[in-house]
């Protein structure tokens, strides 16, 4: 996949229609950022960014929120996913502050399956396609029921390591 350098961009910035509405979070190591991502917040009559792409309107619609252009610093990926759930966690208050426990995002299956074994409920709206130069699936993702075991991590010091790749795995470790 290639990422767009900032000169094929105007004033060297990614823009679109939607960050008019979006809440923009940034992931820093000092003064360098190393992770992004942008929730879309819904507004009655104008899908959210990832319904216009894949052509499907919510039923959830009003009470959901569109986690986005998620990205992590390739050199700051491979310490189990530490980067990824810090982001992730921000994103989640910032949910909360405004009332939400539930988003919507186009995702590959290998991020599917690290939500799973995190124990958030995922429900797949549709099939995979082409989206930002890999396959997808549009996804409506629960909170919720994450918590118990993100909270396990945390106090057991294992935030940073990889989770079990699927419920099974995951269900046999807590036995």
């Amino acid at each position: 996949m290639r990422l767009a350098a900032a000169d094929e961009f105007a004033d060297r910035l990614e823009q679109d229609e939607y960050d008019d509405r979006a809440v923009q979070i940034l992931g820093r190591d000092g003064t360098r950022v190393i992770a992004t991502c942008r929730l879309v917040l819904p507004m009655p009559d104008r899908p959210l960014p990832m319904e216009a792409e894949f052509a499907l309107r919510s039923a959830e619609i009003g009470s959901v929120i569109e986690l986005g252009r998620v990205v992590v610093d390739p050199s700051y990926r491979g310490d189990g996913h530490s980067v990824l759930m810090g982001l992730a966690g921000q994103a989640w208050r910032s949910m909360r502050a405004r009332g939400f426990t539930r988003a919507i995002g186009a995702t590959p299956m290998r991020l599917i399956q690290l939500f799973d074994a995190l124990g958030f409920t995922v429900t797949r709206l549709g099939p995979p396609r082409l989206y930002w130069g890999e396959e997808r699936y549009p996804i409506l993702c629960e909170g919720k029921p994450a918590i118990p075991e993100i909270e396990r991590r945390w106090i057991a010091g294992e935030a940073g390591t990889p989770p079990a790749t699927d419920r099974a795995d995951r269900e046999n470790r807590n036995q």
